[in-house]
């Protein structure tokens, strides 16, 4: 909602809710105006991750595993009854344009209760590393605006 052009949008909205009604106006277009676009975010997104569910997370291993440039990794903690439990997991999928070379991070999930402590900085690692094994120039992470924990992943950078 920070774009240009959405808080154009919303003070226009402001200015014609006040002319053409009230305050009331004011403030009921451009709560509908951002409402509209939240869930047309949220649907977009949800959607997104309900396909991926149903494609290519039901068969890890035919998706992620199959070829010698493609890694997934799970991250486990042990509990005290002795029993592992994910809290992570991350993807890479080796991709070639012309002549580069380079992995995509795919799939990167941190249990809510594990974020902020480092895990997926060393999920990311992981990947990177694997990705120097291969002789990739770079890994590559694709993401939206609202996912701000990814977006903060973006600073990572490694040498060939």
């Amino acid at each position: 909602m920070t774009s240009p052009l959405y808080l154009s949008i919303t003070l226009a909205l402001c200015a014609v809710g006040y002319l053409l009604c009230s305050v009331l106006g004011a403030v009921v277009l451009p709560t509908g105006w951002v409402g509209l676009v939240y869930y047309c975010c949220y649907e977009v997104f949800a959607r997104f991750v309900r396909k991926k569910l149903q494609t290519d997370m039901q068969d890890i291993t035919g998706s992620f595993l199959s070829r010698p440039d493609d890694c997934f990794w799970v991250a486990e903690i042990a509990e005290i009854d002795g029993k592992s439990r994910i809290i992570g997991m991350v993807a890479v999928e080796g991709k070639q344009i012309g002549k580069e070379r380079y992995g995509e991070q795919f799939r990167m999930i941190i249990s809510p209760s594990y974020r902020r402590a480092g895990l997926g900085t060393r999920m990311t690692q992981t990947a990177l590393e694997f990705c120097k094994e291969r002789g990739f120039s770079k890994l590559v992470l694709e993401t939206s605006s609202i996912q701000t924990a990814a977006m903060a992943m973006c600073n990572f950078r490694f040498v060939i």
